[in-house]
């Protein structure tokens, strides 16, 4: 794998992700849509230089978030090309309505956004920080105690995995996926279906049981 610069990445022919090479075997040449100096040409399989690992990304980050830009007019594309270099953030960021399904990957591969590993709540932000809450937003004891998935796995098993599994087994909770079948299964000695849909911290307590 090899990382190239804008700036080199035009001197190389460049074949789309999805394209493949035929067998050794077959004496005719594959003729493949390749970029080249900024330009689509086709060319054949032996004279590619390198190839994209990302199918959807034919263009440049920019043209890539443009939606339906091959059905676009020349001039309206690059207005918005132009147009994409000058985005700024959002004080209260929405998601498009419609995408490329290239805005997730480009926000990871910045490397300017701030990513929370757990799933939680923003209970203030400013120029200089951001508070997180990791409480979780759903899935409240009826009669109070323990919020199933409040702590993590290493809480867990810290403070004691008996007393959340005895509020689990006691008060149900308003919102736990799957808990109805995984405890079922537990009970009768079977297997759990689809264990990556119950909760991480309830399948650990399946595991101490």
């Amino acid at each position: 794998m090899v990382y190239l610069s804008p700036s080199r990445d035009e001197y190389y022919m460049v074949a789309a992700g999805n394209s493949l090479a035929l067998n050794q075997g077959i004496q005719e040449e594959q003729v493949v849509p390749a970029r080249y100096r900024q330009e689509f040409l086709a060319i054949a399989w032996e004279q590619i230089h390198l190839q994209s690992i990302f199918p959807f990304q034919y263009f440049s980050i920019g043209g890539s978030l443009i939606p339906f830009i091959e059905h676009n007019d020349a001039n309206r594309a690059l207005m918005s090309y132009n147009m994409q270099c000058q985005a700024v953030p959002l004080s209260r960021s929405k998601k498009c309505i419609v995408g490329t399904k290239l805005e997730r990957q480009a926000a990871l591969d910045s490397g300017v956004s701030t990513i929370a590993e757990h799933e939680g709540k923003i209970v203030y932000t400013d120029t200089d920080k951001i508070m997180f809450s990791e409480q979780p937003l759903r899935g409240r004891a009826k009669q109070g105690g323990q919020r199933v998935g409040e702590m993590e796995v290493w809480d867990l098993e810290g403070f004691g995995v008996a007393h959340i599994l005895q509020e689990m087994l006691t008060y149900k909770s308003d919102h736990i996926k799957a808990r109805p079948e995984v405890l079922g299964t537990t009970i009768i000695g079977g297997t759990i279906s689809n264990p990556e849909d119950a909760p991480k911290s309830f399948r650990l307590l399946v595991r101490e049981l």
